[in-house]
């Protein structure tokens, strides 16, 4: 593909057409100097004419050059014989010696013939210029300060003149403005055209003398030549290394890797004074596949196959080459032939990885030499550091991919659509969200397996793609929940029937394991500002417009706030518990208990968490009941007990007994399975059954006592032991629950919140604790957050603690850290205390 045209040619002039008008003008310019000057057909001394014509021969074949894009100025000190000539011949005598001169000395230059006319054409009327300015100095010709001022002033104008031609001959056929080094350029023209005139004048004098002097000039000559030719050596060295250090500047990580691309090719054209630039890349990090992309006069292009043999040498033997016009060898000239061009470098890109692709430039634009080994020298140094900037690139652009993308399918993802609504949102456009569930992914997914699931997943994403409005972005939220965010929707009509058509494109069947599978879905729509301000409750309302849609099939609904009774949530977030539980997004924290007689570790209590994705933190009281409601709390139930005992079963392997308790729910235990599930987990993992408490509320023990009794009995007898949780706030009594197999009480805390200001929640802590003593019970209080509490139960003798002035609940690997700050564990797996003095503090609730 073509794009991004640098400058259309269209406007230019050709090279023929520049040169073929400036030779005109110049020549016609020339013409009416020489009639001002009085047309004087005598062409002065032949001696004189035959030495001047040698004299521009040798400075025009021993220049100074200086590349100015496609043409090359050189600095030829032919002003040393343009000032002598001054004095010695006629206007048209010098101007003939100039041309013919000229002509000789370029005879072995690669110059085409028509810039040869301009160029003669040039210096008649340059010549005839410093003519012109010396006459008007000096009118008698004598030699003397005006004359010689005037030949040093007409050189210097004819000079300027010439440079000021060649730039607008530049300008014409390339349409390339001066810059600061066409100034630098003029500078060295001028001061060359100073001391060449100078050299002119001081050479007639002393031949006008007639002594040996001149003699001394020739030396001093040499010797100037020779230095500037090391100085314009060393300026275009100067002007390299300046064109690579600003590149080391814009061609470096981080910049998009598109970007940094044309970049890096647009500074290899200009370093190198090049036609045009191709970089070959293969694989990167970011999953980029092989492609090739050429800056050229047109613009850029960009092509996925690498099918060139002189770039593929140079990957295989990491060597550059260097192809100049001069080559003899045949399959390099058909493939110079094949980019219509003279000459060209293939420089490696060397990267930590190893070679990753090619950097070519093609066309060196000044006509008047090739490339070399110190363009070559100069591309290596600049694909050195662009093989590792695009390394660097590739990789970070992988890693803001798989930050902001969904691996299975590449769409955004969760995050990244949330960032895209809030920007919207915040510039306050006119959005709509979009949600988007399959229906009855599960059974596919369990009926042919998760491989085919992703393809099923993978095929949704495909077509929303295509049929989502341009401008849209369309996201995976986790899953098999999909979204879509229409901006400017158009209105409320508008996006249903939107959301309608993304919901149509579904209807196609997709064959998965030879299965013919139909696809449906459910989308719920929000629009912003009418249905929420923010990002998180355009989410949520289209969530809630999604599930409601779901319930009642209705394919797709648009949120309004009659949907916001609760029940439409409470039906979204069971939906999300139920994916949550599939996709084991719930997590363990672990809350320590600590015995009150010696801070020795008595055990931590196993309790769910659940980061939603949307909601952020969701309580557990609030979820735990629309499981408990839907029958989701028994596979709840199963994950906790499983997370728990397998963490309990990593502590003895690192010689840790750290007892665990875990929360059950009545409907739980009631299960028929539930006391064979229990049996099968610690069996499973190896765990002793004293190392497993159980914790069930009072209230739920006491409604069917008898049921209760039986399972409570048979999880007994597994060494399993029980805990009534939350006990003094039912109607039972320790009498009654002494009749049951239970070793713990655990008194709830809102009594022990109360301890320090009220005599009657210290009075019940203190009659549970000395009454459940007395029944032969181990007393937890839980909610202990301040020192005095603490205190207290020490003093009614309370056996174990538990609250935020321990520790809040923790994942593992912080637990870990917590006991190793706070505890000494002993050789003999029991837990001791690391001192006396109680390492506890008071942390904030989070």
């Amino acid at each position: 593909m073509v794009e991004g045209a640098e400058r259309s040619p269209a406007g230019r002039l050709s090279l023929e057409a520049t040169a073929g008008l400036g030779a005109t003008a110049l020549l016609g310019f020339g013409a009416v100097l020489w009639v001002a000057l009085g047309h004087d057909t005598n062409l002065g001394s032949w001696r004189w004419l035959l030495a001047l014509t040698l004299a521009f021969a040798a400075t025009e074949s021993l220049p100074i050059q200086i590349e100015v894009r496609r043409d090359t100025h050189g600095v030829h000190f032919s002003d040393m014989p343009v000032a002598l000539g001054l004095f010695l011949l006629n206007p048209l005598g010098l101007a003939l010696a100039r041309s013919v001169g000229v002509l000789v000395g370029s005879l072995f230059t690669p110059v085409p013939l028509i810039k040869r006319l301009f160029n003669v054409a040039l210096y008649v009327s340059t010549t005839l210029i410093a003519y012109s300015v010396q006459q008007l100095c000096s009118p008698h010709g004598h030699l003397g300060l005006a004359a010689g001022a005037g030949a040093l002033l007409g050189v210097l104008l004819a000079s300027a003149f010439e440079f000021a031609a060649v730039q607008g001959a530049i300008y014409l056929n390339e349409g390339t403005a001066p810059t600061a080094e066409t100034g630098w350029t003029l500078w060295i023209a001028l001061l060359a055209a100073l001391f060449s005139g100078t050299v002119g004048v001081i050479t007639y004098v002393l031949v006008e003398a007639g002594s040996w002097q001149p003699m001394l000039l020739v030396p001093l000559g040499l010797s100037f030549y020779v230095g500037y030719r090391v100085y314009g050596a060393l300026l275009r060295r100067h002007v390299a290394l300046g064109r690579l250090y600003e590149t080391s500047r814009t061609v470096r990580p981080g910049q998009d890797l598109t970007g940094l691309e044309r970049n890096l090719l647009q500074r290899a054209v200009e370093l190198l004074n090049a036609r045009s630039a191709t970089l070959e890349l293969t694989a990167l990090a970011d999953g980029t596949g092989p492609r090739r992309t050429t800056l050229g006069p047109s613009g850029v292009e960009v092509v996925d196959t690498l099918d060139d043999s002189v770039h593929a040498e140079v990957r295989r033997r990491q060597q550059p080459v260097l192809v100049t016009r001069s080559t003899a060898d045949v399959e390099l000239k058909a493939w110079l032939a094949g980019r219509d061009a003279r000459d060209a470098v293939v420089v490696p890109l060397p990267s930590e990885s190893g070679v990753i692709g090619t950097l070519e430039v093609t066309g060196h634009l000044a006509e008047s030499r090739s490339f070399r080994e110190e363009d070559l020298h100069l591309l290596e140094t600049l694909a050195t550091q662009a093989g590792f900037a695009l390394e660097n690139s590739s990789l970070l652009e992988r890693l803001r991919l798989e930050a902001t993308h969904d691996d299975l399918t590449g769409l955004v993802n969760r995050s990244q659509f949330m960032t895209e609504v809030a920007a919207e949102v915040r510039d306050d456009v006119p959005v709509a969200v979009c949600i988007l569930d399959l229906d009855e992914f599960k059974d596919i997914n369990d009926a042919l397996g998760h491989t085919s699931g992703d393809q099923l997943l993978c095929a949704v994403a495909q077509r929303l793609l295509a049929a989502a409005p341009p401008q849209s972005t369309v996201a995976r939220l986790g899953g098999d929940e999909f979204a879509v965010l229409l901006r400017r929707p158009g209105g409320e009509g508008e996006a249903e029937r939107t959301a309608r058509s993304l919901v149509d494109s579904l209807l196609q069947s997709v064959t998965l394991e030879g299965s013919v599978m139909d696809i449906e879905g459910s989308i719920g729509v929000a629009l912003h500002p009418e249905h929420g301000r923010d990002a998180t409750s355009l989410l949520q309302h289209a969530d809630i417009a999604m599930y409601h849609a779901k319930d009642r099939r209705l394919g797709v609904r648009v949120f309004d706030d009659s949907l916001d009774d609760g029940t439409a949530r409470r039906l979204a977030l069971v939906a999300q518990l139920r994916q949550a539980l599939r996709s084991r997004e719930l997590v363990v924290y672990y809350q320590p208990k600590v015995q009150l007689s010696d801070d020795v570790l008595a055990g931590v209590e196993a309790l769910v968490r659940w980061n939603h994705p949307t909601r952020g933190l969701v309580l557990p009281d609030e979820f735990i009941g629309a499981a408990e409601h839907t029958g989701l709390i028994a596979p709840l139930t199963t994950l906790v007990l499983d997370e728990a005992v397998a963490q309990c079963r990593a502590w003895l392997d690192e010689g840790k007994r750290i007892p665990v308790a875990v929360n059950v729910s009545v409907r739980a235990l009631l299960d028929s399975a539930f006391v064979d599930e229990v049996a099968g987990v610690v069996r499973h993992h190896g765990v002793p059954g004293h190392l497993l408490t159980l914790e069930l509320t009072e209230t739920s023990i006491m409604d069917d006592r008898a049921s209760a009794g039986e399972a409570l009995t048979r999880i007994a007898e597994l060494g399993v032991h029980i805990s009534v949780d939350d006990f003094g706030t039912g109607y039972s009594s320790l009498a009654q629950l002494s009749r049951l197999p239970v070793h713990e009480v655990k008194i709830d805390k809102s009594f022990v919140f109360g301890m320090g200001t009220e005599a009657n929640d210290e009075a019940v802590v203190n009659a549970v604790v000395q009454l459940a003593h007395h029944m032969g019970k181990v007393v937890v209080a839980e909610g202990v957050e301040d020192r005095l509490s603490l205190r207290k139960l020490e003093e009614m003798g309370c056996d174990i603690a538990q609250g935020y002035l321990f520790s809040r609940p923790l994942p593992p690997e912080k637990l870990a850290t917590w006991i190793r700050d706070n505890l000494l564990y002993a050789p003999d797996a029991e837990l001791r205390p690391a001192a006396k003095a109680r390492p506890l503090r008071l942390v904030s609730r989070g």
